[in-house]
């Protein structure tokens, strides 16, 4: 149906324009938020910055990111500062073109 495919779409790349998925807003564009996003916008900000250094202590072994202690984790350890610092960065430029509206 239509609603469920609404419901998966992604806010972020409808307000970012990603893909031409937000070729129907006009106006001004609301700010991004981290409860907007949805796994698959997680994983595209994941992918963007794959190839960034790591924090320090950390390394991945091509399956799991691992530790200074050893613990395992799919999820790369700055995952959310990443998506803060991404999110920070998107809704600069968002402020700056509602301004020129």
């Amino acid at each position: 149906s239509t609603q469920s495919t609404w419901a998966q779409t992604s806010v972020m790349k409808c307000i970012l324009n990603i893909e031409g998925r937000g070729e129907f807003l006009s106006g001004p564009r609301p700010l991004l938020s981290r409860e907007s996003l949805i796994p698959e916008d997680i994983a595209y900000i994941a992918g963007l910055y794959r190839e960034s250094p790591l924090p320090p202590g950390c390394y991945y072994d091509g399956t799991y990111y691992i530790d200074w202690e050893g613990r395992r984790s799919k999820t790369r350890p700055d995952l959310e500062n990443i998506i803060q610092n991404y999110l920070e960065t998107q809704n600069e430029e968002i402020r700056r073109r509602n301004q020129q509206l």
